[in-house]
């Protein structure tokens, strides 16, 4: 998403977010006049529309329109996507009550809302991963015990909803946590913990905008260290100097660090990554693991196996393959296998000198073992 704006139904301007430069304001109202004009000269409602260079979505909801530009290689789903996920960002931040009111004097309480906003903002090719695999990403490494610690905890800071976030992965959570909240809501909670300042606890308050729109929580964030932190969703109690003075999962740290390195007979040694969405179960799963060409090089980094996984996932999304469907592709960099199969949809990606015969049972096997670990 390169920009979204907000518009009174009135037509004034309430808020303006770009990725680069500016946006006049005059052609956020002209966007905005056009869905006006098109609802009550043919009573209809514009929801996409498209240019040589951009697409243009649109989003209704209460007294205001919501406005978003996008790329022209953006996929339709991704546009709506990023749009509802645009909307769910103001409910979070204003609730529901406040948000049915907009109007001029809610420009100051709308700066609530920029920080996770403008991470939406992005290149085409950096979409952030939770928007493309929709659900809440997991571990491969599980802990023994940390649920029952976890709820304990939660008992302790008197909620029921409680998780352990590493980065952008959901390590642990509770039963209600995850049961309860939607899933757009928890991929929000753990953009706003990763985007949060260090302190080692602080705590920000929130609605859930599917789950109880009209109820502000406080989402309590305990930094554990480096990435990892524990966070609840409380009411009133308890206060966060009891939090401060009662560190969460002292003893779990070393388990929580060694969770990080994958080991090697988990996994084949020439897969750089992968991607896996499981429907049915609602929830993903997203490895990178660059190898090593010499001491000095790696053969793609980072950057550029997420890229790639993501671009192929996309596509793979979109092509018309019966459910039950898999195929290969191959690039100069990498291999890539794509698997479909009762629910799951799973991109494997490899190292350029695996033969092709080779691919299947290879990413059959790494299915396979997914599925032991409950992935």
């Amino acid at each position: 998403m390169e920009g979204v704006g907000l518009v009174s139904v009135e037509g004034h301007p309430l808020l303006v977010r770009t990725l680069s430069g500016e946006f006049p304001t005059t052609y956020l109202l002209t966007l905005f006049s056009s869905e006006k004009f098109a609802k009550e000269q043919s009573d209809c409602s514009i929801i996409l529309s498209e240019s040589d260079t951009k697409k243009i979505g649109w989003r209704k909801k209460f007294e205001f329109i919501l406005v978003g530009w996008f790329s022209k290689e953006t996929n339709d789903d991704l546009v709506c996507r990023l749009l509802s996920y645009a909307e769910d960002v103001l409910m979070m931040f204003m609730g529901q009550e406040d948000l049915e009111s907009l109007d001029q004097a809610s420009k100051r309480d709308l700066r609530l809302c920029y920080p996770i906003l403008d991470s939406l903002l992005t290149s085409v090719d950096d979409i952030p991963p939770f928007i493309v695999v929709e659900y809440p990403i997991k571990p491969i490494n599980s802990i023994s015990n940390l649920d029952n610690h976890l709820n304990q905890w939660a008992e302790e800071i008197e909620t029921p909803y409680a998780a352990i976030i590493d980065g952008n992965v959901l390590v642990q959570a509770t039963p209600d946590f995850e049961e309860s909240l939607a899933h757009e809501e928890i991929n929000l909670i753990i953009q706003i913990v990763k985007l949060s300042s260090s302190a080692a606890v602080l705590e920000i308050p929130v609605y859930m905008p599917r789950s109880f729109p009209n109820a502000a929580h406080r989402l309590i964030i305990a930094r554990l260290f480096d990435e990892v932190t524990a966070i609840g969703l409380c009411g009133v109690n308890p206060p966060l100097s009891k939090v401060f003075l009662n560190p969460p999962f002292v003893a779990f740290n070393d388990q929580l660090r060694s969770r990080r390195t994958t080991p090697r007979e988990l996994l084949h040694s020439s897969l750089l990554g992968f991607i896996v969405q499981d429907i049915p179960a609602k929830k993903s799963a997203f490895y990178i693991h660059p190898r090593k060409m010499s001491v000095m090089e790696d053969e793609m980094n980072k950057v550029e196996i997420s890229q790639s996984l993501l671009n192929i996932y996309q596509k793979s999304k979109l092509a018309a393959y019966s459910p039950h469907s898999e195929y290969y592709a191959v690039r100069k960099e990498f291999k890539a296998y794509v698997l479909k199969e009762d629910g799951r949809h799973m991109v494997f990606l490899f190292a350029p000198e695996v033969p092709i015969f080779a691919l299947k049972e290879i990413a059959q096997q790494s299915a396979n073992q997914l599925v032991n670990i409950r992935l």
